[in-house]
């Protein structure tokens, strides 16, 4: 978890990576909750948020759904502009989620050949609107 102080903002930028376990559910059922809490306890309202990684959540199934559900009011982009593609099919296990007040201005997907995982790479815009205000996940 990096947080970074914004130049002339009240507002802080928090980049969370996550790695999440592959085999069990009830792991990554306890991870998603820890993710939550430690979300509800370090990020203030309004702070912008990007959490990204191998959440091995398959996309489409009630987990993904509650996986969602757990994040509101944070965004994600699966099925944005890529099909879920790799090399073992079209299994989509890696994400972004951001926070409302964030806007994805660019993304894409690269296949560097050091991992079973493709690099997905998204570039962010800040919104400085009313409408986009929002309350932090509560732990």
């Amino acid at each position: 978890h990096a947080k970074i102080k914004l130049p002339d903002e009240d507002q802080c930028l928090h980049v969370i990576t996550v790695h999440m376990d592959a085999h069990e559910q009830v792991v990554r059922d306890n991870q998603i909750r820890q993710l939550r809490a430690h979300l509800g306890g370090h990020v203030s309202t309004n702070d912008y948020v990007i959490v990204g990684g191998d959440m091995n959540v398959p996309a489409g199934t009630p987990e993904f759904k509650q996986l969602r559900n757990l994040l509101h009011p944070y965004r994600d982009g699966w099925g944005d502009t890529h099909p879920a593609t790799t090399s073992h099919g079209t299994a989509c296990v890696d994400y972004f989620f951001w926070s409302p007040n964030l806007k994805v201005e660019a993304q894409k997907l690269e296949d560097f050949d050091v991992s079973d995982h493709y690099c997905l790479m998204a570039e962010f815009e800040r919104i400085n609107d009313d409408a986009q205000r929002y309350d932090a996940p509560k732990a």
